[in-house]
């Protein structure tokens, strides 16, 4: 059984994120029940502006672009070779 509860906006951030102190978290908490146990879940996103995201989303595509490319070309390069 789960049970779903609103997000919260939480202005503290856990101790593990204190470096990202500058952030407020949504949190979302959620429980359920396994083996007679029961198990709660608490997931915290970072609300950020939309500029913050976008700057994130950029990073992230550059990111895996560089591990595309990496790979791509090794493909490349196994193929000349079977020429």
């Amino acid at each position: 059984m789960l049970h779903d509860k609103k997000p919260n906006v939480n202005k503290t951030a856990p101790p593990e994120m204190e470096e990202n102190m500058t952030h407020t978290y949504a949190r979302e908490t959620k429980t359920a029940l396994f083996q007679g146990k029961s198990i709660t879940v608490t997931h915290l996103t970072p609300i950020l502006s939309p500029e913050e995201r976008a700057k994130i989303k950029r990073e992230i595509e550059h990111q895996l672009y560089d591990v595309f490319i990496k790979y791509a070309g090794k493909d490349r390069k196994s193929d000349k070779k079977a020429r």
